[in-house]
């Protein structure tokens, strides 16, 4: 499928998710968040209730069990839930998080809920089902299904204490997960616990591609530069496709009919080398997902780097507005000057003047020049403007504007940024070749290439530093980028550094790409009062003062275009600043890659001035780190503040930005998305490893433990009580403290397993007992029941016999008599098996 293809479809699912996001702004909804808990609780309740009635049922009941843990921790926060009915056309559809109304409790919004532990432990649980399930495990029937049993009890014992006691799931969780390695290792689940760990991490993460993905987006309230409350979306979308490589490889595997023949040597080499290479539990878990991942309806997990090939944690992230339409007007006004209105019946066809709003323009006079100085004042002195201006607007308008229907539509939105992130295109895939693992990593950005506009370069912005385990990244990329660029009559592919680690400072920064396009927006300005704006963006230095002046006083009339070119000046101070821990622009890499994404995003808006010559530098930025999540996160995080302050004409730095910037974390997107789907499942939040180096959030603690809580740190491994490494040697009293103290804690947990282990086996051998003898009294009962037809014969038979006597006889009277008497031996033979000797007969058969 070609390029502009792709593009079309995404842009078709970013439209369709807008929609269903005005369809939730538009309700008017009066359910009280107390009754949207309690009937989640119920329905857990419900499936509580189930867990352990049906085994068929049971992957499925904890399926339904971790989503509605996850809309339940949402909930306590005041985030309610809609799924939209409308679907994109790959067949997904839309998760919309509305947190417009989300607590004002800061310790609210700072717990760490044990909803998502016990999202975690049930998801571990589903997980090691399916490594029993696995047909090619030589493992014990009797085995499997002591085990299966025992999963189902711990999964309602921790359903049961997600509902009353979800506190205690956060220091329950290591002991839960060690339960559950332990039954896996006892049932002949891997050689060793080592060995059972592993297979359960990966198990898990193949576990999530079972679940519906969405394209999920989150409503919150900002506030505007007018001092209202203004509805800001902030979505990411999935993206739909694969390359046709990718997708002819998922569906080979797919159409294998069975995950018996999975380990037939000869169809086995008919497959991907990729997929040769994963060991035999591997290929039959990914077998059942692999349809899912071929058609765009999964998003591959992060966790998957050494794995599978494709983009992982993928998404394009959207960040739109909802217009004011006043304030729109007061742009347009604010854009001429009174000679324009002066001059109005020789001017029809200036541009400022045609831009005025319709009912201005049929204004008199007098009443325009009372509001066009009214609106110069406002534009010159931001804290002048309020509300009331607006309505003023608003009431002009009335009489000349026809009323418009109630609600929202997609036309009433501003998209102020859309980019591509990521996990890292590069791959930990070993396969003895080193070609054919760069060959990955290309199709891996041809297929991010997909979804760009027609003629557009991409711009791979690395959030890693080029060092330790992070270096492959580099190596892949910059090779795999120069096979794709060579032979090209255009650039395909540039690559930044914005590394925001600690270890930035002992890297060189790489920023030529964002220089050479803050360049040319600096020839491409014409505007003679923007000299010394051109000259700082062109060549740097000492001239920032006096373009922020001009910058302040276009502000005036032109705001929009301002926030942009202040953005460009911002962001060309950063990339001269020396990237040292001692400078005051400290976090000068995550700063400038915010400010990119967002500045890229206005030059590719055909409507912005600053588009103007864009055709010259039109590159898309597709940010990522090795995992697209936590520092992916952090930077999609002051990447919307910074277009959200633009968007609405606030100071980031202000009192009002910092309000916003607080409502931001607390509508919880990028700690969601950390959770769900190309995360991993129950992990919300991002580490706060990370936010101890980012400035915007080390400096509020209040925002930073919103932001990173616990639960992030039990992505990448199974934590369970193992026993303590010998490389701790070099502290001995620790690791002996650490030794006794695990050692008793798994002493404690085994002991508790095998008892209720041994209590299975006892129920299942009941039962076993149970089923003989019910088997044995069916038998009974069908030889009664042969008995009784063979007693029937004989009756029938001797009936005949009368009956054949009585006519012989019927002419006399004796005879009829004799009959009579025959007739009732004959009942009287037929009572003597009553009931009774029915039950004496079953008895005797038995003994």
């Amino acid at each position: 499928m070609k390029n502009s293809e792709n593009y079309d479809k995404l842009k078709e699912s970013r439209n369709v998710t807008l929609e269903n996001a005005c369809e939730v702004i538009n309700k008017i909804e009066d359910r009280k968040q107390s009754d949207i808990t309690n009937k989640n609780q119920q329905k857990l309740e419900n499936i509580k209730d189930k867990i352990e009635q049906d085994v068929n049922k049971f992957a499925e009941n904890l399926g339904n069990s971790i989503q509605l843990l996850n809309e339940m921790q949402d909930n306590k926060i005041g985030v309610v839930w809609h799924k939209p009915d409308k679907p994109h056309a790959n067949g997904t559809k839309d998760l919309i998080r509305d947190a417009r109304n989300v607590t004002k409790d800061i310790k609210e919004l700072q717990k760490d809920s044990g909803e998502k532990y016990g999202m975690q432990i049930l998801n571990s649980i589903r997980g090691a089902i399916d490594l029993l399930d696995d047909p090619n495990s030589k493992i014990d029937e009797e085995n499997k299904a002591v085990a299966k049993k025992y999963f189902m009890k711990l999964a309602n014992e921790v359903i049961d204490k997600a509902l009353y006691e979800p506190d205690s799931l956060k220091k329950d969780i290591k002991g839960y997960n060690s339960k559950i390695v332990f039954a896996l290792n006892d049932a002949g689940v891997g050689k060793s616990e080592k060995e059972t760990t592993k297979m359960l991490q990966f198990a898990r993460e193949a576990a999530g591609l079972k679940d519906e993905h969405y394209n999920i987006s989150t409503l919150i309230s900002q506030k505007d530069s007018w001092g209202q409350e203004r509805t800001v979306i902030q979505s990411d979308v999935m993206l739909p496709s694969l390359t046709a490589k990718q997708q002819q490889e998922y569906k080979a595997i797919a159409n294998v009919s069975s995950k018996r023949n999975l380990n037939n040597k000869d169809l086995l080499a008919t497959l991907p080398k990729w997929f040769q290479k994963l060991k035999p539990h591997e290929r039959s878990l990914m077998h059942a997902h692999a349809q899912n991942i071929a058609d765009g309806k999964r998003v591959i997990s992060s966790q998957f780097l050494t794995k599978l090939p494709g983009l992982r944690n993928a998404y394009e992230k959207n960040l739109s507005v909802v217009k004011d339409q006043r304030e729109e007007d007061f742009l347009r006004i604010i854009a001429v000057d009174k000679n324009d209105l002066f001059q109005r019946e020789d001017l029809g066809s200036n541009p400022k003047y045609d831009k005025l709003p319709e009912w201005f323009k049929k204004l008199d006079q007098g009443t325009q020049f009372e509001i066009l100085d009214e609106a110069k004042e406002i534009g010159r002195n931001k804290e002048k403007r309020s509300v009331d201006f607006l309505k003023k607007l608003e009431d002009y308008s009335k009489d000349f504007v026809s009323k418009k229907s109630p609600g929202i539509t997609k036309n009433d939105l501003k998209t102020k940024l859309s980019n591509l992130h990521c996990g890292t295109p590069a791959t930990k895939i070993e396969l003895g070749d080193k070609q054919a693992e760069i060959d990955i990593v290309k199709e891996n950005l041809k297929q991010l290439q997909m979804f760009q506009r027609p003629g557009e370069t991409i711009n791979l912005n690395i959030l890693n530093t080029n060092l330790g385990s992070e270096k492959f990244i580099f190596d892949q990329i910059m090779k795999a980028t120069e096979e794709l660029n060579a032979g090209e009559e255009k650039e395909q592919f540039t690559v930044t550094n914005s590394a925001i680690n600690a270890a930035r400072f002992f890297t060189s920064r790489q920023n030529e790409v964002f220089k050479d396009t803050l360049v040319i927006i600096g020839k491409n300005i014409e505007n003679e009062k923007l000299s010394d704006v051109a000259i700082y963006l062109k060549e740097g230095k000492s001239s920032k003062s006096e373009a922020l002046k001009q910058i302040e006083e276009l502000a005036k009339t032109e705001p929009e275009y301002a926030n942009d070119l202040k953005t460009a000046v911002e962001a060309r101070e950063l990339i001269d600043s020396s990237n040292t821990k001692f400078n005051k622009h400290k976090h000068a890499n995550l700063e400038l890659s915010a400010k990119m994404s967002y500045l890229l995003n206005a030059v590719r808006d055909d409507k912005r001035y600053i588009s103007k010559g864009a055709d010259k530098i039109i590159k898309h930025i597709v940010d990522f780190c090795k995992s697209g999540k936590d520092r992916t996160g952090i930077n999609k995080a002051e990447t919307d503040r910074n277009a959200i302050a633009n968007a609405l004409d606030v100071d980031p730095k202000s009192e009002v930005g910092k309000e916003n910037l607080l409502l931001q974390a607390s509508g919880n997107h990028e700690q969601s998305m950390a959770g769900t789907q190309g995360g991993m499942l129950g992990c919300h939040s991002l580490k706060d490893k990370s936010f101890k180096m980012i400035a915007f959030i080390r400096e509020n603690k209040t925002i930073r433990k919103i932001f990173a809580q616990k639960s992030a740190h039990h992505n990448s491994k199974v934590k369970y009580h193992k026993i303590p490494s010998p490389k701790k040697l070099y502290r001995p009293i620790k690791y002996t403290y650490d030794l006794i103290k695990t050692s008793i804690k798994r002493y404690k947990l085994k002991k508790e397993y095998k008892n209720v282990k041994n209590e299975i086996k006892e129920n299942i051998a009941k039962e076993k007992e149970q089923q003989k003898s019910l088997l044995k009294t069916d038998i009974s009962s069908k030889e009664v029941d042969q008995n009784q037809k063979d007693v029937n014969k004989v009756l029938i038979k001797e009936s005949r016999q009368s009956r054949e006597q009585i006519e012989k006889n019927i002419k006399t009277r004796e005879t009829r008599e004799i009959a009579n008497h025959k007739r009732e031996e004959s009942l009287n033979l037929i009572r003597k098996f009553s009931k009774k000797d029915l039950e004496l007969l079953n008895e005797c058969l038995l003994g």
